[in-house]
């Protein structure tokens, strides 16, 4: 599928004025469109190569690269945040297609990790949204505030790394974003979405769906939430670190945790909470990097840990978990005041072996959901591993294309 799009082309002027008149009418412009930026807003669309273990996508599906509006709650503003749209070449079903917003695991904290500066997806994340494409959706992907080839427009502020309402909007926009394309492509699209993801993903799509109501954007309608392995508490990482009872790979994960929430609360120093090889300058950039190009390093690194690294005052825990209880899935109740959202149905899975998100939380999570919205969960448990192990996405996928067909 392709689209041929009009150029306008500048005449006879000289090359002197045009230069000075692009370089004032572009400042300008750039100034009045970060003020006018809104959530969801279609900012930029141009053509997107694939590459790595997201090339074979290519026979698949176009892919565009997007740069929209998207709610920073890290920064209380709106800022442009950058994602690929995958569109299938199969023809779109009667009434358009179905649109899904799909979040990937986590990546690092450098923008050059973001799966549009890689290009890639991944082994993890390629294959799912491959077998979306399959079943006929168009799938977006955004990087996440500070992530990928987008966050240049974006100025200070960084990766707010699993904080939760951030993710939530940058899923939630992508989705508004990736339709206004299809939109402006001429393609049809059925208004119906769906979120998912896996890892940092789950949580992702679990905070859109308990955004989405208040999220405002017309056009589109949330039919299904599916999380799989999602992060939905920290607070065990900091009461470990308290206890002096991490394992050195727990230690790496609260490390990373830290760095997240420094985005949001600047005043929080690291080197107040960490000690040793983890407040080593040298080592924290390897941790901080790209996480597929740091595995040896950080195991090396892990190597040298000692409880004490990690320990905490119980100030410095109260403080902590004060911070972080915004982070908890399920978020608050955010539909506007006297409206009652429609209950947006769940899918949720996880291994009861995962070593990154404790199933405990996962399950005290799930149930709140379902009663403080009223919202069908389905939550599946398994004996399916260690978190990198595990993939229930065909079960995930098949149930997101009963929400797309009506079917309950």
């Amino acid at each position: 599928m392709s689209s041929k799009r009009s150029e306008k082309t500048l005449r006879a002027a000289p090359a002197a004025a045009l230069i000075l008149a692009g370089a004032l009418l572009s400042g300008c412009s750039n100034e009045h469109a970060r003020s006018a930026l809104t959530p969801g807003a279609l900012v930029q669309d141009a053509p997107f190569q694939l590459a790595g273990a997201s090339a074979a996508l290519g026979a698949k599906a176009d892919a565009r690269f997007i740069r929209f509006g998207s709610t920073s709650a890290a920064r209380d503003e709106t800022v442009e945040v950058s994602a690929r749209v995958l569109i299938p070449h199969a023809a779109p079903p009667p009434g358009g297609y179905p649109l899904v917003s799909y979040g990937h695991g986590a990546v690092g904290f450098d923008p050059a990790c973001g799966p549009t500066a890689t290009k890639d997806l991944g082994p993890d994340d390629a294959p799912r949204v491959g077998a979306l494409l399959d079943s006929g959706y168009v799938v977006a992907v955004p990087d996440y505030q500070g992530l990928g080839a987008g966050a240049e427009h974006q100025g200070s502020g960084g990766h707010p790394f699993r904080e939760p309402k951030t993710l939530g909007h940058n899923m939630i926009d992508a989705a508004h974003a990736a339709k206004a394309l299809l939109d402006k492509l001429g393609i049809a699209a059925s208004g119906a979405w769906a979120a998912y993801g896996e890892s940092q993903g789950g949580e992702a799509a679990w905070a859109a769906g308990d955004l989405a109501a208040s999220a405002g954007g017309a056009g589109l309608r949330l039919v299904g939430v599916a999380a799989e392995k999602p992060p939905t508490d920290f607070t065990w990482l900091v009461d470990g670190a308290a206890a002096g009872v991490l394992s050195q790979g727990e230690q790496i994960s609260y490390l990373r945790l830290l760095r997240g929430l420094q985005v949001v609360r600047p005043e929080l120093a690291l080197d107040q909470y960490v000690r040793g090889p983890l407040a080593d300058k040298a080592n924290q950039d390897v941790l901080f990097r790209c996480f597929a190009q740091s595995g040896d390093e950080v195991v090396a690194i892990a190597r040298r840990l000692r409880p004490n690294d990690t320990a905490l005052s119980p100030q410095q825990a109260r403080q902590l978990t004060a911070w972080l209880a915004d982070w908890r899935l399920p978020l608050p109740e955010t539909a506007p005041s006297g409206a009652e959202p429609a209950p947006v149905p769940f899918f949720v899975a996880a291994s009861a072996q995962d070593e990154v998100v404790p199933i405990s939380s996962v399950r005290r999570a799930a149930s709140e959901e379902e009663a403080r919205r009223s919202a069908p969960m389905r939550l599946v448990v398994q004996d399916g591993g260690l978190h990198h192990e595990f993939d229930d996405s065909a079960e995930a996928i098949a149930w997101i294309g009963d929400r797309f067909a009506g079917r309950r």
